[in-house]
């Protein structure tokens, strides 16, 4: 599967060629023109506007440069303020696919820069909720229903020198599009609980991918299979996220035990503080 970073450091690599051929056209002597005259536009299509629970969502994200002159966009594979926010809200609940922060290595930023001539776009794919995915990026919606969903793209200050001039800086929404999750099959859960029961056997890194399904489907039998897990190893936080999204108020007790040990810190203690609450009171969303 092409992961979003795949797909943008191909996108990259022809940026750089891209540049190179037309030094004179995208790269002339810094000379500041008006930020107005820079013009994006962002466009979200959903590939198929209906999936299962615990089953990869696909965003196919497109940046388009609408106005008359050409400018460059920065694209890190960063999710969250400074870069792009994928939120999703329902008739009742919310979500947003929580902060993703890369550590680059320094001077590597240029790299992510693309250039967009005048009706050029930028396209990336965004892979949401697949469990097996190397690079897990989680929608958290528990609940089955139709939500809208958007991407806004708001950059942190780009670099001010340098031969990546005009950049493009500012705040960009995408239309909303419609997606229906529905409730989970029998079958399919019945296979991810099969592999969740195996790690009761030989223990599975944290952050395994059926510990990751059960993030986004509910079931009774594999909640009181991570609860026994979670017994076992208590510092995989992974386990408590999962027994968190089940559910069941009775499992706030094993989470509020878990406070007390050393291996969390204070901040972890805040966050295990805010599962057991959500357990213990639940709203119409959990």
């Amino acid at each position: 599967m092409v992961t979003m970073g795949r797909l943008l450091r191909v996108a990259m690599r022809h940026a750089a060629v891209e540049c190179a051929l037309t030094w004179l056209v995208l790269c002339p002597t810094p000379a500041r023109s008006s930020d107005a005259a820079l013009k994006l536009e962002m466009a979200l299509h959903l590939e198929g506007e209906s999936v299962e629970a615990g089953t990869p969502i696909r965003l196919r994200i497109a940046y388009s440069n609408s106005g008359k002159n050409p400018l460059f966009v920065r694209r890190r594979t960063d999710i969250g303020k400074g870069e792009i926010e994928i939120t999703a809200a329902g008739d009742a609940c919310s979500a947003a696919v929580p902060t993703r922060h890369v550590d680059y290595v320094e001077g590597t930023d240029r790299f992510f820069y693309v250039p967009l001539w005048p009706g050029r776009a930028l396209e990336e794919s965004v892979f949401l909720n697949d469990p097996d995915a190397a690079d897990f990026l989680e929608l958290p919606l528990i609940r089955p229903g139709r939500y809208s969903l958007r991407v806004r793209y708001a950059p942190d200050s780009p670099l001010e020198v340098g031969v990546f001039w005009p950049v493009w800086s500012g705040e960009a929404q995408s239309n909303a599009a419609s997606l229906e999750i529905s409730p989970a099959r029998p079958a399919a859960i019945a296979r991810w609980r099969a592999r969740l029961r195996a790690c009761l056997g030989e223990r599975c890194e944290p952050g395994f991918a059926a510990g990751r399904y059960f993030r986004l489907v509910r079931d009774n039998e594999a909640a009181d299979i991570l609860l026994r897990l979670l017994d076992r190893y208590p510092g995989d936080y992974s386990l408590v996220e999962a027994l968190s999204a089940q559910g069941r108020p009775q499992d706030a007790r094993m989470i509020r035990q878990l406070e007390r040990r050393p291996e969390y810190g204070a901040l972890m203690h805040s966050r295990l503080d805010e599962l057991a609450r959500r357990l213990e009171q639940p709203g119409g969303c959990w």
